[in-house]
């Protein structure tokens, strides 16, 4: 879609709006629903934001440092999963409700508090995928599996699957069961 409509090919501004284009099409792609159309339109923005910062602050040395990249990291995490609220959410309401309370800034006496316990659980698994994720950034996932014994591969593989049966639950259902 992105390539149809010129790309990159036609000057600055139409880039940036062949991007948002795209990324509005690809929500309606994922679902008839004006919060599908919220997360392509998200995520369109991100990109045009991207391409202006790069334009501003051009090959600067500042983005090699490693603090800096850490940092851009976790504004991208964290950008992506507000779009993602989005995706998930049924209605505009609810999305807005997640978000805020994401951010802190709902203080409902009917908001069911989170136990620390969950808290825990969840930066720690959060911690565990960006740094999984930052040490294979030069590597791709092929290459590591390659480089493993096949022993380790198979524990891998069973640990993957037993996870996968003992997880499994409505609540936890895989986010494109929904259609």
């Amino acid at each position: 879609m992105y390539i149809s409509l010129g790309g990159n090919r036609r000057g600055v501004s139409r880039t940036y709006s062949n991007l948002i284009v795209t990324m509005l099409l690809g929500g309606l792609w994922h679902g008839a629903s004006w919060t599908f159309v919220i997360w392509g339109g998200l995520h369109g923005l991100y990109l045009v934001a991207e391409r202006l910062i790069k334009r501003v602050v051009p090959a600067a040395k500042v983005w090699h440092y490693r603090p800096v990249k850490l940092l851009l990291g976790l504004m991208t995490f964290a950008l992506v999963c507000v779009a993602w609220v989005f995706f998930r959410a049924r209605t505009f309401s609810r999305a807005a409700a997640v978000v805020t309370a994401m951010l802190g800034w709902q203080r409902s006496p009917t908001a069911m508090p989170v136990g620390a316990n969950y808290v825990a659980e969840a930066l720690v698994v959060v911690a565990a995928i960006l740094g999984f994720h930052w040490v294979m950034r030069d590597i791709s996932l092929e290459q590591l599996a390659h480089r493993c014994p096949w022993w380790l591969r198979s524990v891998v593989l069973a640990a993957i699957l037993i996870c996968l049966m003992m997880l499994s639950g409505e609540e936890r259902a895989f986010i494109y069961f929904q259609f």
